[in-house]
């Protein structure tokens, strides 16, 4: 019996792991009435959001899983027990972390921060979770210059600056990955590259150590509105009533498909 009920949270394609969050404690480990994460796989249900201190705890949000449900993600505002060698969370914002196995680690923390009381938000990761991104005002690496909201990517133990940005002060925001979590689509008003001559909102693609404008063109200077991206972020579809291209010629929203060595113009008549 279940007095407080459970919720579906998530699963792997194949159903072999669900996921779902509730406050009745089902494992020995749970010793608090907050809501937590649970995982369900082969007949075993086992505790994923690991309980700090009781006179501290909070609710804990369930973000994702890997294709093959050997690593869950979820978001607290509860401070819980660090690894060894793993910086002590001692604020009381929410961050994200990941399980696997029977450790537990907090992925929203860098080499520049991490405890400030500034909260991070789980974004979007991987097929194999193994890039884990999420949006903070915390500047948490050095690159990392003021207070605006940027994007970041946790991966192989380290925290990556997504937007990174040498002169600006606006958020970005992340719009989508691809499926190996290489190639990161996200929107800013700060000119990231050279070709980007206005402030207005652009649509900028990350793969690897460079930063693409995608919404490039000489008419850019209307804001360029994300639309989808196939799985491996090779086309990115947007819609701007800019003129990026001589075929358009009129002031009407368009869509546009850009590659990162081409931009075609598709809703051109």
């Amino acid at each position: 019996i279940l007095p407080q009920g459970a919720e579906f949270a998530g699963s792997t394609p194949d159903l072999q792991t669900i996921l779902f969050t509730s406050k009745d404690r089902l494992d020995p480990s749970d010793v608090d009435d907050c809501a937590d994460v649970y995982r369900y796989r082969s007949g075993a249900i086992s505790l994923i959001s690991t309980a700090g201190e009781p006179s501290e705890a909070y609710d804990a949000r369930f973000d994702a899983t890997s294709g093959d449900g050997s690593r869950a993600l979820f978001s607290t505002r509860e401070a819980l027990p660090q690894a060894a060698g793993e910086s002590v969370d001692s604020d009381q914002a929410v961050d994200i972390y990941e399980r696997v196995g029977s450790m537990t680690t907090r992925l929203s923390t860098g080499e520049g921060g991490g405890n400030a009381e500034l909260g991070a938000v789980f974004r979007a990761a991987s097929r194999d979770a193994n890039h884990v991104l999420f949006e903070t005002r915390e500047a948490l690496v050095r690159g990392d210059r003021d207070d605006a909201v940027d994007v970041y990517d946790h991966a192989g133990g380290i925290t990556r600056l997504i937007t990174n940005k040498r002169r600006g002060t606006h958020a970005a925001h992340l719009r989508a990955i691809s499926e190996d979590g290489r190639r990161v689509i996200f929107v800013s008003r700060d000119r990231l590259t050279a070709s980007d001559h206005d402030d207005g909102w652009d649509l900028y693609l990350k793969r690897g150590a460079r930063t693409f404008l995608v919404s490039r063109g000489p008419d850019a200077g209307d804001p360029a509105v994300f639309q989808r991206a196939t799985t491996n972020a090779s086309h990115v579809f947007f819609r701007t009533r800019g003129r990026l291209v001589a075929t358009d010629r009129d002031n009407s929203y368009d869509v546009y498909d850009m590659t990162t060595s081409h931009l075609r113009l598709i809703s051109t008549s």
